[in-house]
């Protein structure tokens, strides 16, 4: 079972400003590579724990992220979306930094691309319970849900056959909770 909630997406500034390391490679040449690094400050919205993923549309180079100085993750860009996740305290203002390094195939070219911060509710699975009724040849599932904000969630379930391991059902169920528990059953 994979529980996906809607996501609200806090949109950052278009425009970066960007700083450049240039290191002197004759004068000491385990410098790291040239890099840019690009800053802003992010103010997280509500209280309590938030939980997100920076997007990047179609960044080129070596990207590292930074939150606060901390390590988020990074990835060789290719043009291809990439996503990294990202935690942090409601109303807290926030230090993002990427880093950039040039990819040298296409170094004209590098760069983090538009940026993006989605923002995920607090929203888990706190039970999955599956029933089958052999004599009709039925499967249901008993689920509850919990979330901390009113969110739209998409809980999608599949069944598959001990023996082959092939897909037997599969179902997507779409409740938009309330905060706090919520209880259902699926029949599949």
């Amino acid at each position: 079972a994979e529980l996906a909630p809607a996501s609200e997406t806090l949109q950052l500034p278009a425009e970066w400003p960007g700083t450049a390391s240039l290191p002197d490679r004759r004068a000491d040449p385990k410098a790291p590579e040239a890099a840019v690094w690009y800053r802003r400050a992010v103010t997280l919205p509500g209280s309590g724990e938030v939980t997100g993923q920076l997007c990047f549309d179609h960044p080129v180079g070596r990207i590292d992220a930074f939150l606060n100085g901390v390590p988020l993750g990074g990835f060789a860009g290719n043009g291809l979306p990439q996503r990294l996740p990202v935690r942090g305290l409601g109303g807290a203002t926030l230090s993002l930094a990427v880093r950039v390094a040039p990819a040298r195939w296409r170094a004209a070219e590098c760069g983090p691309g538009p940026m993006r911060l989605e923002l995920l509710p607090a929203t888990r699975i706190d039970g999955l319970f599956p029933v089958f009724d052999p004599g009709g040849k039925a499967l249901q599932v008993r689920y509850r849900l919990a979330t901390a904000s009113p969110v739209t969630a998409e809980l999608r379930l599949e069944a598959v056959t001990a023996a082959t391991g092939r897909q037997a059902a599969r179902r997507t169920l779409t409740a938009p909770l309330a905060p706090g528990t919520t209880d259902g059953v699926v029949r599949l």
